[in-house]
């Protein structure tokens, strides 16, 4: 885990210097050039580790007596790193390609602690306030999208403009996985339009379609006229296998297959929601996508797909 950590502070310092940030980052004029951009990110790597407050990292600060920023300092280098996309500009170039066109939308509530302005109350969870991650995850259990909206809102409505948002070129001929709380006709359209197919649960409170009311009065009918001729009270009509086949979720029997692959959103979220994002510690959204997208990279390291060998010191 420590080797993860070093590596991860020479990520951090080899695209600051090869993008030629160092000036934004360390200004000479300030309190700042006391102290160098390792030094910022060794003391940024300590904050992420050990997932302190600022006031829990200037005590470790002092009481172990390092060359490192105090908090203040410490809370402008954070926010430097979240408005320019350090983090997520980091992962996005080591995201590695899946051969498979699969792909699984999910969202997940993250509750409030300390933020006041981008939460609102849920009442799928006993009315707290807090946020919604909305994640499009690839075959390696993977993030390839991200989205962060008030906890209020639909599903339905942040999938469909979380779709809309995307560029068509990566969602274009794959497979969109989804549960039962994205069945709506208004997503469906938008990802016809971008030539995106989908296997999306059926969901038991929308309306019938068309189809299903044709053959639900056909079987009345039927009903009727076997009662009418033979005097018999009919209870339950059960259906040969042949006619419906169908699961509990209401997909076919050949998709069901593709479907079981939508647990690898479950587990990405499941691996997301440790330490300091189990609840909303930044007042800023802006930070909150930074330490997703910083969490996201050590995701990376777990799975191999970022060599050491690649990352000179």
């Amino acid at each position: 885990m420590e080797e993860i950590y070093n590596k991860k502070e020479l990520l951090i310092l080899n695209y600051i210097q090869n993008n030629s940030l160092e000036k934004k980052f360390v200004n000479v004029t300030s309190i700042m050039s006391k102290y160098s951009l390792r030094d910022y990110i060794k003391a940024y790597i300590i904050y992420e580790k050990y997932s302190f407050t600022l006031r829990e990292y200037d005590m470790y600060v002092k009481e172990n007596n390092l060359h490192f920023p105090k908090k203040t300092q410490m809370c402008e280098f954070i926010q430097k790193l979240s408005k320019y996309s350090i983090m997520k500009n980091i992962y996005l170039t080591h995201l590695p390609k899946t051969d498979s066109n699969i792909i699984s939308i999910d969202s997940s509530f993250i509750q409030n602690k300390s933020n006041s302005l981008h939460v609102d109350r849920n009442r799928h969870y006993y009315n707290k306030k807090g946020i919604k991650v909305t994640a499009l995850v690839d075959d390696n259990e993977l993030p390839t999208e991200i989205k962060i909206t008030k906890a209020s809102i639909n599903d339905a409505k942040i999938a469909n403009d979380f779709v809309n948002e995307i560029p068509i070129k990566s969602i274009n001929d794959k497979i969109l996985l989804a549960d039962a709380g994205y069945d709506s006709s208004i997503i469906k359209n938008t990802l016809r339009k971008k030539k995106c197919k989908f296997i999306i649960a059926k969901n038991k409170r929308n309306k019938k379609t068309k189809k299903e009311k044709l053959q639900a009065k056909k079987l009345k009918n039927i009903v009727k006229k076997i009662k009418n001729e033979y005097n018999i009270e009919i209870k339950k009509i059960n259906l040969p296998k042949n006619i419906i086949k169908r699961n509990n979720k209401g997909i076919g029997v050949k998709k069901k297959i593709k479907y079981k692959k939508r647990i690898k959103v479950e587990h990405f979220f499941s691996k997301l929601k440790q330490k300091r994002l189990m609840y909303i510690t930044s007042k800023k959204i802006a930070t909150m996508y930074h330490f997703i997208f910083s969490r996201c990279i050590d995701l990376l390291f777990f799975s191999n797909f970022i060599n050491f060998s690649n990352i000179n010191c």
